[in-house]
């Protein structure tokens, strides 16, 4: 049984949606790896939408930031054809995967930053110079209804020891970035680890699931930081490389930032499975993920 919300904890949420900048996440505990963010809830989002209706010093600077979107002249190159988009074209492509100009998908379109001679390069989100305004242009999809409510999720940022199928003879790290009613976003820190898990069908890693226990109690505090863990009774089976051909999975892959040397892999629950007795993930975190949404859409509507 969880706690009642406290007071303060409240008050801080409330704070958070109704002053904090946009790209700003709410810590849920001061010393643990919970946090969320106003866009990961609906009742958050509504909120947020009803302060952005009157006047707002952050939607005048969003709709700014759209504006130099729209200015923002793209060539695409086809084998057919040359034309000119904008960037704001560009990344309606990518977050609704769909454009009437340009099919993303398609490996031999390239585009041009710079002009219409080039240089051209395949289109990559972390390759374009205004891809950290990518946020904020999904930011504002959500304040303007164009895009749907997310269901809500949380976000942490949690070591995982892990160990690439079967091999325990060289540990890796991995982090546990955002939980979902669906699955877990990991993040794979650098190039290099990338590079052998893409060679790799499936991973191990140490999970430890007391932490949703200990959080739920404690209304996100818990008594250990992160979910790291080196019990051989927590050992869980990511088959990454079955989930990642979900088109659920290209999807987020597609809408997460993707910086210079980091990836992320979105794996839903179904392929993650507990090699020993216990709880599975998926029961300790959706369980979780409810119970702390329930709170969070109380003191944020």
């Amino acid at each position: 049984m969880s706690k009642d919300i406290n007071t303060k904890w409240a008050g801080n949420v409330h704070k958070y949606i109704e002053n904090s900048e946009l790209d700003q996440s709410l810590k849920l505990a001061s010393e643990g790896a919970l946090s969320f963010h106003w866009s990961d809830g609906k009742k958050s989002c509504d909120h947020m939408k009803g302060l952005f209706s009157g006047s707002d010093i952050r939607l005048e600077r969003l709709e700014a930031l759209i504006e130099e979107l729209h200015a923002h002249a793209v060539w695409v190159k086809t084998p057919e054809k040359f034309y000119r988009v904008s960037m704001h074209e560009i990344f309606t492509a990518y977050l609704f995967n769909e454009s009437s100009v340009i099919d993303l998908s398609d490996p031999e379109v390239e585009i041009s930053t710079h002009c219409e001679k080039g240089p051209y390069f395949c289109v990559s989100l972390e390759g374009l110079p205004d891809v950290g305004k990518y946020r904020y242009f999904v930011y504002y999809q959500l304040l303007t209804e164009k895009l749907g409510a997310r269901q809500f999720r949380l976000r942490l940022e949690s070591p995982l020891l892990c160990f690439m199928q079967g091999d325990y003879t060289k540990a890796q790290f991995i982090f546990m970035k955002q939980i979902t009613s669906h699955g877990i976003l990991f993040h794979v820190p650098n190039n290099r680890t990338f590079t052998q898990l893409i060679s790799k069908d499936y991973l191990h890693a140490y999970i430890n699931t007391n932490f949703f226990k200990s959080a739920l109690e404690n209304n996100g505090e818990s008594k250990c930081d992160n979910l790291y863990t080196n019990n051989p009774e927590d050992i869980f089976r990511i088959d990454w490389r079955m989930g990642i051909t979900s088109e659920t999975t290209k999807r987020w892959i597609l809408g997460h930032m993707m910086g210079a040397g980091n990836r992320y892999i979105f794996v839903p629950f179904e392929f993650i499975t507990r090699e020993s007795e216990g709880d599975s993930i998926e029961e300790s975190a959706t369980e979780f993920l409810n119970e702390m949404g329930q709170k969070l859409d109380q003191v944020a509507s």
